[in-house]
């Protein structure tokens, strides 16, 4: 038996507790690099034609003047109430950001689907053909995708590969203003709401560039996962059974041999989604998607502190949530399950008495990948419901939307179906 269903929610419960010092480090550093590493910046803020009255009336409307802890005090203190301050043009920090989240959980979602459908199969193929021309092939096709820096596989995918196959290289759609609203600020889920078949079609178009290039850079892990998975799993006497007994390889290696060997992947596939985040801006502001990495090199190149620590701060919530969602497999499945679909599978020798019979390998195993499977159900749901949530909340603040030409305007003046909710 699994752990029980209490003890998963006091275990979540747990993990979400540990998102509060987290948070307040993430602040905290953030606050004092920005602050130290430019400690006036006024001078930028106000233009170079403004005069020395001006600047001074900016430090002190800031309280640029006061010490450093004093400001940290003072911004921590807005922070809890929910006051993320704005930028130096005057643009409300929060609800930028409550827009272009979604666009961005939008684009992990799209990356992490590429790398399950592409990823794995590349990893079965590799294993089965272990030794041959097309594992070498396989290998060094996420060996690259590995060495590859993220720039470069973004600038080759909108350089070269995009004016080839005819795709588009900027921005969520073709037009500046979508002509429907976007409620959610999900390019695709916003076209398919609005029943826009054209749109739906120009969202995917737009987000095939930047989702390849985030999938090719981390399709390693999943790949090299699965492949040291299957060779594991290959040798032992069920699968050569089943191929004894007529299976097709096709039957035999994605139907039993892949099921058995998805528990180490999937574990690994979220422990990427550090390395995803870490890559989004550099991929989202070379193809000008309008997302919250876009929005922090805006904010960094420009000294939005607020914005600045505002995105830092929905980054680090994504990773820990992300590490969250892998570790939740782990707890719901019994230590004994697990030992029963390790010492039960034939072959496999056990220091203790086991009952190595087929119908306790098989309740382990679906016991394990059930919940599996479940977490990932729950994990794109969730994703979902934070992605629609967010977006949904910006049209109600009146969210702000990155234009390709690099400047971001209010959604709501964009459209004026949307004034109800402002």
């Amino acid at each position: 038996m699994g752990r029980s269903r209490g003890d998963l929610i006091v275990f979540v419960g747990k993990r979400l507790l540990t998102l509060l010092p987290v948070l307040l480090g993430v602040v905290t550093i953030t606050f004092i690099f920005t602050h130290l590493a430019v400690p006036n910046p006024c001078n930028v803020w106000s233009g170079p034609r403004a005069t020395q009255s001006t600047i001074q009336q900016c430090i002190v409307n800031n309280d640029l003047d006061k010490p450093i802890f004093n400001q940290y005090a003072s911004y921590l203190g807005k922070l809890v109430v929910g006051e993320w301050g704005a930028s130096p043009r005057g643009v409300p920090v929060l609800p930028s950001i409550l827009a272009a989240f979604p666009q961005t959980l939008e684009l992990v979602l799209a990356a992490l689907v590429l790398m399950v459908v592409i990823g794995i199969p590349l990893g079965v193929i590799a294993a089965s053909n272990s030794g041959r021309w097309l594992d070498h092939i396989v290998r060094t096709f996420y060996l690259s995708g590995w060495a590859t820096p993220t720039y470069l596989a973004a600038a080759v995918l909108s350089i070269a590969v995009g004016p080839l196959l005819g795709l588009p290289r900027n921005g969520a759609f073709t037009s500046t203003v979508p002509p429907f609203p976007q409620p959610f600020h999900m390019s695709v889920l916003d076209a398919l709401v609005a029943l826009n078949f054209s749109g739906v079609v120009d969202a995917i178009a737009h987000l095939i560039l930047p989702a390849s290039a985030l999938a090719f850079v981390n399709m390693g892990i999943a790949t090299r996962m699965t492949r040291g998975s299957m060779l594991e799993v290959l040798p032992m006497d069920y699968v050569k059974t089943a191929r004894m007994k007529g299976i097709s390889d096709f039957f035999v290696l994605y139907k039993h041999a892949l099921r058995n060997s998805l528990i180490s992947t999937v574990t690994v596939i979220g422990t990427t989604m550090g390395g995803i985040l870490s890559t989004l801006v550099v991929i989202e502001e070379i193809f000008l998607w309008p997302g919250l990495g876009s929005y922090a090199y805006e904010a960094i190149t420009k000294y939005n502190f607020n914005g600045t620590i505002g995105a830092v701060i929905f980054f680090a919530i994504g990773v820990v949530v992300a590490n969250l969602v892998n570790l939740v497999p782990r707890e719901g499945v019994s230590e004994d399950a697990v030992k029963r679909a390790l010492f039960s599978l034939p072959g496999v020798v056990s220091a203790q008495p086991v009952a190595a019979t087929s119908e306790s390998f098989e309740d382990a195993i679906s016991q394990i990948v059930d919940v599996v499977y479940f977490t990932g159900l729950v994990a794109l749901a969730l994703a979902l419901l934070v992605g629609v949530t967010t977006g949904f909340a910006a049209a109600i603040t009146g969210g702000w939307q990155l234009l390709p030409g690099g400047t971001w305007y209010p959604l709501v003046q964009a459209h004026g179906h949307l004034q109800v909710f402002g």
